[in-house]
C-alpha cells in the first residue's frame, strides 16, 4: 500500500509512548491506498529527544494557558522522526483501494461528507492586525482556495473532520491563527471518490505562502518552513500543538500506509509555517 513519502516505510521506527492527557483522538482524513515502491535513499532518519506523544492528531481541548501546563507535565521520550525537507518530491494520493471503495464516506468519516468544491467568491482582503477566526485558506503554489470550517470534537473524543472533502478545518477550541502559539488546520487527503483538498500538500516548498482570512477580509500570511512525516502511533503532540512564543501555523493531512482495520493512514504529514 502506498505512502506519499517513499522513504517512510523503511525509515520509521516503532514507537511506544505514554498518552498525553487531554488530547482528542485522531480524525480520519483519508482512505486511499495505492501501490508505491520504497526508496530508502530519500529518507532522512533522525533521532531526537521529544515529549511523549499521543495517538491523536489535533488540538488539546484546553485553552492555551492550560496547554502550557499540560505540556510541562508530559514525560520525555525518544522518538524516531522521518523528515521531508520542504520541496521534497512526494507522490500525490492514489486511487481508492478495492476494500475502501466499497465503503461510503459516511461509513469512513462518521457523517455525510460533501464532495463538491465550494464556489469561492471574490473577497477584498487587507492585512490582519491580530488573531482571526479563519474562514478561508489560499495556497497559490498548489492551487488551493477554499473554505475553512470551524469544527469541534466527536462523541468519541476525536477532532471532527471537514464536512466537505474540499474544505479545510480548524478546531474552534484551539489556538487562533495570528495568536502566539501553534494554530493547526487540517484537511482530507482523499475520500472514496479520490484525491481531496490536501492531496498536493506534499508539494509545498520552503518559502511558499499560505494565506488565511476571515469573513471581514482580515488576512494573515504564513511562509512554509519545512515538511515532516510523523507516525500516528507516537505522534509528537507537543512539537505540533505545544506552546510556542512565535506565531505559527501547522497544516496536517494523512500520509503513509492505509490501515483498512482502523480506516485511516498510519502517518501524518505536517507542514510547519511561520507568520510573515
Amino acid at each position: 500500500e502506498g505512502d506519499p513519502n517513499l522513504a517512510n516505510n523503511t525509515a520509521t521506527a516503532a514507537i511506544s509512548s505514554r498518552p498525553a492527557p487531554g488530547l482528542p483522538a485522531p480524525p480520519n482524513g483519508g482512505m486511499v491506498a495505492g501501490a508505491a515502491p520504497v526508496d530508502p535513499l530519500r529518507a532522512s532518519l533522525i533521532l531526537e529527544a521529544g515529549l511523549a506523544a499521543f495517538f491523536g492528531l489535533f488540538f488539546l481541548r484546553r485553552p492555551s494557558q492550560r496547554l502550557l501546563t499540560t505540556a510541562a507535565l508530559l514525560a520525555f521520550a525518544t522518538i524516531a522522526t522521518v523528515v521531508a525537507p520542504a520541496g521534497a518530491p512526494l507522490p500525490s494520493a492514489g486511487q481508492p483501494s478495492e476494500v475502501a471503495s466499497h465503503l461510503s464516506n459516511s461509513e469512513l468519516f462518521g457523517k455525510p461528507i460533501l464532495t463538491v468544491k465550494p464556489a469561492m467568491e471574490p473577497l477584498a482582503v487587507h492585512p490582519a492586525s491580530g488573531p482571526i477566526i479563519p474562514t478561508r485558506i489560499r495556497i497559490p503554489a498548489i492551487g488551493i482556495d477554499t473554505t475553512v470550517e470551524s469544527v469541534g470534537l466527536t462523541r468519541a473524543g476525536q477532532v471532527d473532520v471537514p464536512s466537505n472533502i474540499w474544505d479545510a478545518a480548524w478546531l474552534r477550541s484551539g489556538i487562533r491563527p495570528g495568536a502566539p502559539g501553534k494554530a493547526v488546520v487540517d484537511g482530507h487527503l482523499d475520500s472514496v471518490t479520490g484525491p481531496a483538498v490536501f492531496a498536493s500538500l506534499n508539494q509545498l516548498k520552503a518559502g511558499d505562502r499560505i494565506y488565511l482570512s476571515d469573513t471581514d477580509g482580515n488576512e494573515l500570511t504564513f511562509a512554509v518552513n519545512a515538511l515532516q512525516v510523523e507516525p500516528l502511533n507516537g505522534f509528537p503532540t507537543v512539537q505540533v500543538f505545544g506552546p510556542a512564543k512565535g506565531h505559527l501555523l501547522n497544516l496536517i493531512t494523512c500520509a503513509g500506509r492505509y490501515d483498512t482495520a482502523r480506516r485511516t493512514y498510519d502517518h501524518r504529514l505536517v507542514v510547519f509555517t511561520t507568520l510573515v
